[in-house]
């Protein structure tokens, strides 16, 4: 069983079927879970993956979800394993405000032309 705050990593070969991204090898933290699975762990990006996300990747995660929800996913907890730390709590958080204030409103468009040109302004 893996423990509220506890670097992990994700095993090879693992993907999550929503999104096109390859999520193996990515390093979070166990977070506090909302479900009672056993089973599934919530991991809490590191902001050393949330930095090389690519942009597209961040605008439509964040048009579906929002910054409090964008930085962590649910996993089988055979899907993941204890890591090195490779950041601070406080460096993930500084990380999130530079998304937040990069893409808030990037992400509030529908991604039209009309659309872009407003969140340029």
């Amino acid at each position: 069983m893996f423990k509220k705050g506890v670097v992990v990593k994700v095993k090879k070969g693992v993907k999550i079927d929503s999104i096109s991204i390859n999520i193996e090898g990515w390093h979070g933290r166990i977070g506090k879970s909302q479900y009672n699975d056993p089973d599934m762990v919530l991991v809490e990006l590191d902001s050393v993956v949330l930095k090389s996300l690519p942009d597209e990747y961040i605008i439509e995660t964040l048009r579906i979800t929002d910054i409090d929800t964008f930085n962590h996913f649910y996993l089988g907890k055979d899907d993941i394993e204890v890591s090195e730390v490779r950041d601070t709590l406080t460096e993930v958080e500084a990380t999130l405000e530079e998304i937040s204030n990069k893409f808030f409103w990037k992400s509030m468009s529908d991604g039209s032309p009309e659309e872009e040109l407003l969140q340029e302004l």
